[in-house]
């Protein structure tokens, strides 16, 4: 927790020498950090009971968080494309594993921003959004999992990918080059999707003994590294020059089922299912100066609406005719914007799993389209709750919220018909498909661990 005050302290100096200074940058710098697979109720802000993320928790009480935030898919690239562009998946035409791209004709969160002045720079330790994928749109910088700083640091870790600390230090270097500002940086790290190969993880061994009495948990510790990597990150980020306004913003692509579902099969990952452990997951915004004053967002909102609040926030605004809608009302406590459904959905179609779900208040509403075994094919099940397939199925009791959670579905189908797939490789680069099929991606040799999901 020590560590935790003192990023604090160091925001809070930073911010008051912001008002001393002759000249503030006209616009905050942005800096996006996007855990893969951190589920929302593990964080100590939301509920987390095991004292695992302390300077993350920190950050959210200095900050605005937003209690309930549904991801649109359970596995990477059809969200992540949805977070950076405010478009749902089916738009994007993202549906599977393989060679699909993010298409040129959509614009991202970094494209904008650079519009608006901004250096922009990228690093991810995930494959599944290389350049190759379209993800490096937008950016003067885009270091990907084969980019030779970020390969070095894994062949020197003996790890899968990159560790959080590796990417960090290469955007702090290229940050301390960097004369212009504003800077929007986004770093995508994997810890929380690493956690489960034990010592090929990315936990240090510093860490390796903690929460040993806990149910998973190996994911704990990852997150207790991430949390004291991303502390440690924050506080030399404050120190560089022209960053004393920073909008820090803490998100994820999606959750993690650990032992959430135990009665239904092949629920321990992600990918496979649409309950709440795999898409809910945390939004954090802190902004070094006191310009976003604290507070709980307790209105649900969806991982699609960060690319326009977080444009908003910057001085810009979005175009007409996307998904998501800017937050920064509710952050300012003004109450919900306009389009902000009540009905929030998500789906996968992942491999051979299909799914879809309507998130409506106290109910959660799901339809399972590929006989997963467990789970009935239609499900009313309450947020929130444990969600055990049929063993927790209220749809007999509640068929009229199935009724209008089903309606809503069809429009939302209706209104959003999916687009068709772009492809750029008849056959993946090898070295990309290695690195892909190493994680668990495109059938690899670690997804054999399980009969399903995103790897392993």
């Amino acid at each position: 927790m020590a560590r935790a005050f003192r990023f604090l302290a160091t925001a809070l100096v930073a911010g008051l020498a912001a008002g001393c200074a002759p000249a503030a940058p006209p616009r905050p710098n942005v800096v996006l950090l996007i855990a893969d697979t951190l589920r929302a109720d593990v964080l100590g802000a939301y509920g987390g009971r095991l004292g695992a993320s302390p300077e993350l928790d920190a950050l959210a009480a200095a900050g605005v968080l937003c209690e309930r935030v549904v991801a649109p898919c359970p596995w990477t690239r059809p969200s992540m494309g949805a977070l950076l562009t405010g478009q749902y998946p089916r738009t994007l035409g993202l549906y599977e594993e393989g060679n699909e791209v993010l298409k040129d004709s959509f614009r991202t969160l970094a494209e904008r921003l650079r519009d608006l002045g901004y250096a922009t720079y990228g690093a991810t330790a995930n494959p599944m959004i290389n350049a190759a994928f379209g993800f490096a749109q937008g950016f003067d910088v885009y270091l990907d999992s084969l980019a030779p700083e970020v390969r070095a640091a894994v062949s020197a870790r003996g790890t899968r990918c990159a560790a959080a600390r590796d990417l960090f230090a290469a955007a702090l270097v290229r940050l301390r080059q960097e004369p212009r500002r504003p800077v929007f940086l986004q770093l995508a790290v994997m810890e929380m999707h690493e956690y489960w190969r034990g010592p090929r993880s990315l936990t240090r061994p510093e860490f390796g003994g903690l929460f040993e009495r806990a149910e998973s948990a190996a994911y704990y510790r990852a997150l207790r590294q991430l949390s004291f990597d991303a502390g440690v990150f924050l506080q030399d980020l404050a120190a560089l020059p022209g960053f004393e306004d920073t909008l820090f913003v803490l998100t994820s692509d999606h959750g993690e089922g650990l032992h959430s579902h135990y009665p239904v099969p092949y629920t321990q990952f992600h990918g496979a299912i649409l309950y709440e452990s795999n898409t809910l997951v945390p939004l954090i915004l802190h902004r070094t100066g006191g310009a976003l004053a604290p507070r709980r967002v307790r209105r649900p909102v969806r991982l699609i609406d960060v690319m326009p609040t977080l444009l908003e926030l910057a001085g810009g605004a979005a175009d007409a005719g996307i998904a998501g809608v800017s937050l920064a009302p509710l952050l300012r406590g003004e109450g919900a914007p306009a389009g902000l459904p009540e009905q929030l959905v998500a789906e996968t179609t992942f491999r051979y799993y299909e799914k879809q779900a309507v998130y409506c208040g106290a109910w959660n509403y799901y339809e399972h389209q590929d006989g997963h075994q467990g789970m009935d094919a239609r499900e009313v099940q309450a947020a929130g709750a444990a969600e055990l397939g049929r063993l927790s199925n209220k749809l007999a009791e509640q068929p009229e919220v199935a009724a209008r959670a089903a309606a809503a579905l069809r429009a939302f189908e209706a209104a959003y018909p999916r687009a068709a797939v772009e492809r750029r490789h008849d056959k993946l680069p090898a070295d990309l498909a290695e690195e892909l099929r190493g994680l668990g991606y495109l059938g690899g040799a670690s997804a054999s661990r399980r009969s399903g999901g995103e790897r392993r």
